[in-house]
């Protein structure tokens, strides 16, 4: 059977001896190992930009680390507290998107238990933080109250204050910072702060000395990140990952807790990723530029494989030569890329930003319209079975389903044919529901997903009307549950199999 010339037939072979084995020599569970987030990696020379920066300030300093949402700013303000700890400073952490005053009554708070509530600076800022708590914000008063706590403080210990996401907090909070610094001693404290706007009022009011503006990851380093993280991977692992996040190390952060659970990382697995916001963003921001033709044929390949470059030029609408030029457009924008003669878009996060951005009724219209098209026969069988399945066209999920799920199947792609397979049954009669059903169980068989092969072989062969698919359902049933080690329940299936 090892031998057989249909996989469905050969694998069964490999999992009745993997049970065997198992029979034999029970494994014991191996205990789960915790995801635990790399350091910052691919931003060692900003981390040293700014602790020379830091070291060389004469008086109070103050600077803004600048990122887009998910580039690592909150990562590298981590690895700087750690550092500046192990210098012997004090840190103090600011949560600026807690919005009001509320970062501000955070402050005092934390001040006051390192001075003690007994100290002189303590007592004399109670007032302030009492009106605070009940809403009331006197700049002067504030300033002032927390300027003593600060030199207090700093009179201790060097002192250095973190503030993140300072560009979502109110610019009354960096105007109080900024007064309540200047009395403070040169060289006893300073001040850094995350944003992804530059230009936001807080950010703007605050005065900073310097903005530390962090680069993307690199490929190199992209991929270095996730063998830390993840351990050995196949290179088309590593490359999806690395298109998935874009160089930004929030949304590598989130695929690795997602994945790192899993015992053997898939391509398909890092493909179901969710978009993350930072990478949705980013790819919004590359859409910005795109004319209303080109924004047409991005769209239009999210909800397909690829497509060559005549049926391309037809898609965007335009004549000949504008249409060439709007494809040579988005080629050096990076949006579109060719392989094997075909058009596709560059990346999976550009797939699923555009997705989005369609939304489910933008989806479902979008594939009707490709489908009614006349150059929709240039369309491949899967690419259409797809479409109608997005657009929920039954007549048309009847025609082509079967089919694609065939190609698909050939070419070893069983879990796409499968959810095409899956999308079918509610559409189609009797009879023709009972040999999809049946090509269904095959393919999760194919897959490894014997428990629902079995459940679903033996409910086509109950209710099939032939007995020719009623004994090949039962096959198949009796495969799946050998594979599962169900080795009684499989001989009493086969019993009902005719001689």
């Amino acid at each position: 059977r090892a031998l057989a010339p249909k996989p469905e037939d050969r694998f069964p072979c490999v999992a009745e001896m993997q049970a065997c084995l198992e029979r034999l020599l029970p494994s014991r569970p191996q205990p789960q190992r915790a995801f635990v987030l790399p350091r910052p990696r691919g931003h060692e020379q900003p981390l040293a930009q700014i602790e020379a920066s830091l070291a060389a300030a004469s008086g109070t300093h103050s600077l803004i680390v600048q990122a887009p949402t998910g580039g690592g700013k909150s990562l590298l303000l981590r690895e700087l507290k750690w550092r500046r700890q192990l210098a012997s400073e004090l840190v103090l952490e600011l949560n600026a998107d807690q919005g009001g005053v509320l970062p501000l009554i955070a402050l005092f708070e934390q001040l006051e238990i390192v001075l003690g509530p007994e100290h002189p600076a303590s007592v004399s800022a109670r007032a302030t933080l009492e009106a605070l708590r009940a809403g009331r914000l006197l700049e002067t008063a504030a300033a002032d109250a927390l300027s003593t706590s600060l030199q207090a403080v700093s009179a201790q210990n060097p002192l250095s204050l973190f503030v993140d996401d300072l560009d979502r907090a109110d610019a009354q909070l960096s105007a109080v910072l900024r007064s309540a610094i200047h009395a403070v001693p040169s060289h006893a404290l300073s001040i850094v702060a995350s944003a992804c706007d530059a230009e936001a009022p807080a950010v703007r009011e605050l005065q900073a000395d310097s903005v530390f503006r962090l680069p993307r990851l690199s490929d190199e380093e992209s991929t270095a990140l996730c063998l830390e993280a993840l351990g050995a991977l196949d290179q088309s692992v590593l490359t999806q990952l690395v298109r998935h996040a874009q160089g930004l190390p929030g949304a590598l952060a989130s695929a690795f807790y997602r994945l790192s659970s899993l015992s053997a990382v898939t391509p398909e697995d890092v493909e179901q990723l969710p978009a993350a916001e930072a990478t949705l963003a980013l790819t919004h921001a590359r859409l910005l530029g795109v004319s209303e033709p080109g924004r047409r044929l991005l769209s239009s390949l999210a909800l397909v494989s690829g497509v060559s470059r005549s049926l391309a030029r037809r898609i965007v609408g335009e004549a000949q030569a504008e249409a060439e030029a709007t494809l040579n457009a988005l080629s050096e924008q990076g949006l579109l890329a060719l392989t094997n003669e075909q058009l596709l878009l560059a990346d999976a996060a550009l797939r699923k930003a555009l997705s989005e951005s369609l939304g489910e009724q933008g989806r479902k219209q979008l594939a009707a319209e490709l489908l009614n098209a006349p150059y929709s026969e240039q369309l491949s069988t899967i690419d259409r079975a797809g479409l109608a399945t997005i657009a929920l066209d039954t007549q048309r999920m009847r025609e082509l389903i079967p089919a694609a799920a065939e190609a698909l199947s050939h070419v070893g792609a069983h879990a796409r044919a499968a959810e095409l397979l899956e999308a079918l049954q509610p559409c189609v009669d009797a009879d023709l529901r009972d040999t999809t059903s049946l090509r269904l169980p095959s393919t999760r068989h194919v897959l490894g997903q014997d428990a629902a092969a079995a459940h679903v072989a033996n409910d086509v062969a109950e209710r099939a009307a032939g007995a020719t698919l009623r004994t090949e359902a039962r096959l198949l049933a009796a495969r799946a549950l050998t594979a599962l080690g169900q080795w009684d329940t499989a001989i009493a299936a086969l019993r009902n199999v005719p001689g």
